[in-house]
């Protein structure tokens, strides 16, 4: 006796001709009169196939898994192609054609609540849209171009690899009012901006240490950008440009010649970057000051048998792997990589407000680096460093991030 795969979705190419799309990650065409099989698509054991359409000119089907991924199949020589964006399971694909250049899109709707456009005569993504509430919507084109509404303005930011950048520092540059009808033709808007995520220069990085009443910065000098750095105690602004002649190396800025804005006690003390042009700051790099008023301003020498008014905060290190690669007969999940990346930018961005200094690795299979792969190898490599490197004072943590595959 055989069993046919639970049915998941269908569509009719014809009267006669019936497209289903199965469990088992399969999708088969049917004689819709007598019943039988014509032909079948993919790979069986595969990811379940939720949603399936065709196109207006009845030669392609789309279809749309639980893994995430919408594949355009050539009904002819069953040729298809990926579209990848989404990050957990699609729950609709649908086909659309723009009657003024003929173009046929598809649309798709996800369960990680967007949605997405894409020009099917190139594979690529034209535009996502999110609906927040019965109010708020935005929607993002790939090159950081947005059009949003006020309330979804509030909870936006922008991502740049880790960085996060503030939208009120973006917005001149990305903002295009009426985005989703230029993007699908229907009206001849004149482009506001024309700036592209992809080309954006960020502020350098830099590691800094307060030892004593002093303050020393490392700038990492192969990140391109302004040398300035902005110092801050809370909110308060104490210097605009604390490095003013450009150097890449600071060492025992006296803290004590600012002493009249500190607290007794524990103060929070800022760091601000900038990129080349200065039109963005970088995230404030944060450190606890122990101030108290008998400290002995000087010329910045540090004495090593005077009682140290830092009392500091640990650093953590953090190795965050995500494998999506498996041997055998297991279909490619994308998962792991995609939920390590995700969890590398919350871990770096909550990290630099609870902690001194973050060493992050993040190794994924979804790299192009050899040494950034997550193989044994290479995690190895990385715990070493952090052996070597992490003091009595440090917080070592580790996330693997992998599906199991039970048969």
């Amino acid at each position: 006796m055989s069993f046919l795969p639970k049915i998941l979705s269908l569509v009719f190419l014809s009267d006669s001709i019936l497209f289903t799309g199965n469990m088992n990650g399969l999708i088969q065409k049917w004689n819709a009169f007598n019943g039988k099989l014509i032909d079948t698509y993919g790979q069986p054991n595969g990811d379940k196939i939720n949603t399936i359409s065709k196109s207006k000119d009845q030669k392609f089907i789309a279809s749309g898994s639980d893994a995430g991924i919408i594949k355009i199949w050539n009904i002819n020589d069953k040729s298809s192609i990926e579209l990848l964006g989404h990050t957990t399971k699609i729950l609709s694909v649908n086909f659309s054609k723009i009657k003024k250049d003929d173009r046929e899109l598809l649309i798709s709707g996800s369960e990680d609540g967007t949605s997405k456009i894409w020009d099917i005569s190139t594979g690529k993504e034209l535009i996502t849209m999110f609906s927040i509430d019965s109010l708020d919507w935005a929607v993002v084109a790939p090159d950081g171009l947005f059009d949003a509404s006020s309330g979804a303005m509030e909870l936006m930011h922008y991502t740049v690899g880790l960085e996060v950048v503030e939208l009120d520092q973006v917005k001149s540059k990305f903002y295009q009012p009426g985005l989703l009808r230029m993007k699908l033709g229907h009206e001849k808007l004149v482009p506001l901006v024309e700036s592209d995520i992809h080309s954006f220069e960020l502020y350098p990085s830099f590691q800094a240490q307060i030892i004593e009443d002093h303050l020393n910065i490392n700038i990492d000098s192969k990140t391109e950008g302004s040398k300035k750095l902005s110092l801050y105690v809370g909110v308060k602004l104490l210097d605009d440009n604390i490095n003013p002649n450009g150097l890449t190396e600071l060492k025992n800025v006296d803290l004590l010649k600012y002493s009249k804005w500190f607290a007794e006690d524990t103060n929070i003390i800022s760091l601000v970057s900038y990129n080349k042009d200065e039109s963005l700051k970088s995230q404030s790099y944060r450190l606890v000051y122990r101030y108290t008023s008998g400290s002995k301003s000087g010329s910045g020498e540090i004495n090593p048998n005077e009682k140290s008014s830092f009392k500091g905060i640990a650093d953590l290190y953090a190795l965050i792997v995500g494998t999506s690669n498996y041997s055998g007969e297991i279909s490619r999940l994308v998962f792991p990589d995609k939920d390590a990346a995700s969890m590398a930018q919350g871990v770096k961005e909550i990290g630099k407000r609870l902690f001194g200094k973050v060493y992050l690795n993040l190794l994924s299979t979804a790299s192009q680096n050899k040494d950034s792969i997550s193989t044994r190898e290479n995690i190895e490599k990385v715990i070493k460093v952090f052996a070597n490197n992490a003091k009595e004072r440090c917080f070592v943590n580790l996330f693997f991030w992998a599906w199991l595959y039970i048969q």
